[in-house]
């Protein structure tokens, strides 16, 4: 993908001098037309960020969090990127002297603190040379580039020592281990690829003035990134929940946005089919309202429309578009989060503020895909009359876990700790490597969805197969989920369902969603009902504890064939 566009950026790289990739403070008329709501909140952030004092911490303090993970440094850390962000952002709104004096004062203040990075190879007192490189050390370059970059002009008339000193920090810290490429200083875990990557192109292209220093970083950027894209399912899906899919899916945007404007247009990547592919799976996993299908992640995630709709926008996914802008429009205003807590990249919040009134202007729309076939990522799904069906086996979660929504209530869900699967022989699943022969078929008004689970479970199970299939067909007279499964001796199942609202069980079936659907069950299975407490950031979702129901196998078995029906229910069984 990348490393066939090598020689078309290096022909049509422009000069230092000549790239724009962010308006600057001084471009009045940009930063007097972003979105009025916006600029009121920066303003009353940044005054916010005048009077916030990063909470002290000592090398020990540093210490500290690296062998226990805890202390005072991350805060203090974390504060103080957080508030040069808020006082660049007010700086290009307001413009007032004393914004200005802030994040001149700040921006020292990080390049005094000795080492960026928060992974150590052991833990030891800060590196006062370069240090290692991780992730929040090439966030942290970003962040000091783009301040530097949109209020050049304002610092320089304090003083052009401080545009000196960034630069200094920037090229010893991240320039000279990325240009001379000394493997022991990086830090990167492959998930993180894509974020540093983003950070690290920022700095060359904002930065690096020496066209042959920042041809060589940029090589090794994109080296970085093309290693974290090809071992991406080229359908676009996720393993680690779609928060961390749209923070990396937004860094890949950021890369290649970055090139396409560097390059004059030469080098366009947004057009890639994984990188379409990647956009568009938000649509794919979408349920309704704001649920989504998020194996090993919350059903409600916070996605930010902005983020969203630049993704749609740069991967021409006019669905994407119209599902931020939904998502936005029933969005409430938020009080702004403690200076604590980390934000977006400051490139990102400075692209979404040019967005933001385009955004407004986009028609809202929640996309409704009939069907979703995600193979590589374990994903599928599929709808019909009312209902919305879902089998999910990606690698590190649960293998056949389910979801099952009539209209917009939930009858089945899985929770990470409690997933929607079998017990076999006492055996629950172990880390799955993901699922097996993740297939979809279909025609007019029917779907089939189908995995095999065998793999996911440790050999003391005995299990030799189990396929997984949801039938969607009118004829069914609803949703068939049909489970057939051999041992390697006879041995005891259960089957399990993770339901929000208490189960009436009756013979031979169970009332689901408060009686609105029917579940039919085989008679012989012995049904058991018990509740599971719910993690508190999912609590507002489904309370403080959900239903399981477990039907299990009256007897030992060597195999079996076990259909559960739902439909609706008119009062009758």
């Amino acid at each position: 993908m990348i490393s066939l566009r090598q020689d078309a950026l290096l022909l049509s790289l422009k000069p230092f001098d000549a790239l724009r990739l962010i308006p600057e403070a001084r471009d009045k008329a940009t930063w007097s037309s972003v979105e009025r709501s916006w600029a009121g909140q920066v303003t009353v952030r940044a005054a916010q960020a005048l009077a916030y004092v990063p909470p002290a911490a000592q090398a020990s303090d540093y210490l500290r969090f690296l062998r226990e993970g805890s202390g005072p440094w991350l805060e203090a850390w974390t504060g103080a990127r957080e508030r040069l962000k808020a006082l660049a952002l007010g700086a290009c709104v307001q413009g007032s002297p004393a914004l200005i004096q802030g994040v001149a004062d700040q921006l020292y203040a990080l390049c005094e603190i000795s080492d960026w990075a928060l992974r150590q190879p052991q833990p030891d007192y800060p590196d006062f040379t370069h240090g290692c490189v991780d992730v929040d050390a090439c966030e942290t370059g970003a962040l000091l580039a783009v301040t530097a970059k949109l209020l050049g002009e304002e610092l320089d008339a304090l003083s052009p020592r401080i545009a000196a000193r960034v630069r200094r920090a920037l090229d010893r810290r991240l320039m000279e281990p990325l240009i001379n490429h000394d493997p022991q200083v990086w830090l990167l875990a492959p998930e993180d690829a894509p974020r540093a990557a983003a950070a690290l192109m920022t700095v060359a292209l904002l930065m690096e003035r020496d066209d042959r220093r920042r041809w060589l970083a940029l090589r090794r950027i994109l080296k970085l990134l093309e290693g974290y894209l090809k071992d991406r399912p080229a359908d676009g899906g996720f393993d680690g929940g779609l928060e961390a899919h749209l923070t990396q899916a937004m860094a890949v945007n950021d890369c290649f946005s970055m090139l396409s404007v560097a390059s004059g247009g030469e080098v366009e990547l947004r057009d890639e089919p994984l990188f379409v592919a990647m956009a568009g799976s938000f649509v794919s996993c979408h349920i309704a309202g704001n649920l989504f299908l998020n194996p090993g992640g919350s059903m409600a995630p916070r996605l930010s429309p902005d983020l969203l709709f630049r993704l749609g926008e740069s991967a021409r996914v006019s669905a994407l578009c119209g599902l931020a802008a939904w998502l936005r429009r029933g969005l409430q205003d938020e009080a702004a989060p403690p200076f604590s807590q980390p934000t977006e990249p400051l490139l990102q919040q400075v692209m979404n503020a040019l967005g933001r009134d385009d955004l407004m202007k986009q028609a809202a729309r929640s996309p409704v895909p009939e069907w979703v076939e995600l193979p590589q990522s374990g994903l599928l799904a599929g709808r019909m009359d009312g209902f919305y069906a879902a089998l999910t086996g990606p690698a590190g979660q649960a293998a056949g876990d389910i979801v099952l929504f009539y209209g917009d209530r939930p009858l089945i869900i899985g929770l990470p700790q409690a997933p929607s699967t079998p017990l076999v022989n006492g055996q629950d699943q172990r880390s799955s490597p993901g699922a097996q022969d993740v297939a979809h078929s279909g025609g007019p008004g029917w779907h089939m969805l189908s995995m095999n689970l065998a793999c996911a479970y440790p050999p003391a199970a005995q299990l030799v197969s189990w396929q997984r299939t949801w039938m969607l067909a009118p004829s069914e007279g609803g949703l068939r989920l049909m489970d057939v499964f051999d041992l390697d001796a006879p041995g005891q199942v259960a089957f399990r369902f993770i339901t929000p609202s208490m189960p009436r069980v009756q013979s031979g079936g169970a009332l689901l969603a408060e009686d609105r659907v029917w579940m039919e069950f085989d008679p012989g299975l012995a049904a058991q009902v018990d509740w599971v407490t719910v993690p508190p950031n999912q609590r507002h979702l489904w309370g403080e504890r959900v239903f399981r129901l477990t039907l299990t196998t009256p007897q030992a078995l060597p195999g079996g064939n076990y259909d559960f029906l739902f439909r609706p229910w008119a009062g009758g069984v």
